[in-house]
């Protein structure tokens, strides 16, 4: 992986976070959530055919539920979106902000999938796809305490759904390689310094 540097989002320095400028916020990050999916996925992959955490019958695999995996990236990304502008924003500007960034979304990422079974599959479980992943991610910690193990974590527990996908439960090493990705793509995005109004 390649370090890069966080997003600055200097064309929202000095603005306050009135409506329209938080609807052209989300509209902002939307493309770079559209980047970072494919990133990630094609880095897990590279992961599987050069690492040594794998073998053929999980590549195999893998590629069978590349469009499973790379939408609950996706969903991550929402997911861990949603809980910081949560403390970030009011309520009202939250809503707009999250409500916004997944239309736009779900209008790129649906122009970048190829093959039109698939497009219809995204856009008709886009939206259960969200509230599912809400509702199962939700009751777990963001972050784990200090001194504490990672069990119970979002993290923690998406890599283990992520294996459970894979059938390869006990790899331990891939498990932890997801919430890795994440962590690395995650910070780049600077969600905090785009939603703090300056």
């Amino acid at each position: 992986m390649k370090t890069k540097e966080m997003l600055e989002w200097k064309e929202f320095d000095k603005l306050e976070n009135t409506d329209d400028v938080i609807i052209k916020k989300a509209k902002g990050l939307a493309p770079v959530f559209i980047y970072i999916v494919p990133n990630t996925i094609d880095a897990f992959e590279h992961s599987l055919k050069e690492g040594h955490m794998g073998d053929k019958k999980l590549l195999e695999k893998y590629k069978e539920k590349e469009l499973e995996i790379s939408m609950q990236f996706l969903m991550l990304l929402f997911h861990w979106t949603d809980r910081m502008s949560f403390a970030l924003l009011k309520n009202e500007k939250r809503n707009i902000f999250i409500n916004t960034l997944l239309a736009e979304t779900k209008g790129l990422y649906s122009k970048a999938i190829e093959g039109g079974i698939e497009i219809e599959l995204f856009r008709d479980t886009f939206n259960k796809n969200y509230d599912d992943f809400q509702d199962k991610y939700g009751k777990f910690k963001l972050y784990a305490e200090k001194e504490e193990g990672l069990g119970g974590t979002v993290l923690w527990e998406f890599g283990k759904d992520i294996m459970d996908l894979l059938d390869n439960q006990h790899n331990l090493m891939l498990m932890m390689l997801f919430p890795q990705l994440f962590t690395f793509y995650f910070k780049q995005l600077n969600i905090s310094g785009l939603l703090t109004s300056k």
